[in-house]
């Protein structure tokens, strides 16, 4: 049985994994949204920091929970893509995955 996925859902799980990959080549470590997303964002805003926003909902945590975030998503995602709009599935993706980078943000500049 061939499993098809939307192309919403199968390009994020593949660059989600392509960027997981090489940043364990090049920093020897799973989270490079945990270095990039911190609060020198605030005191020398740089071109990473402000990736770091963009990659942390994928790339927060180690192999593990990135492989086990992959399989619900696939499933998920693949579902609620089939069931919603282009536009809204692409939305949630949005509000869901940057809100919490920046509440992070937030958070870390109100208690240092």
């Amino acid at each position: 049985m061939r499993v098809l996925l939307p192309p919403i859902t199968k390009s994020l799980l593949i660059s989600w994994w392509v960027i997981g990959l090489l940043s364990l080549a090049a920093a020897n470590s799973f989270s490079v949204a945990s270095i990039a997303l911190n609060n020198a964002i605030w005191r020398e805003p740089s071109i990473s920091h402000f990736l770091g926003i963009f990659i942390y909902p994928f790339l927060h945590d180690g192999f593990l929970h990135l492989f086990f975030n992959s399989i619900v998503f696939a499933s998920l995602g693949a579902l609620l893509e089939s069931t919603l709009t282009r536009r809204l599935f692409i939305r949630m993706l949005v509000i869901a995955g940057i809100l919490p980078a920046l509440a992070w943000l937030l958070i870390g500049l109100m208690t240092s």
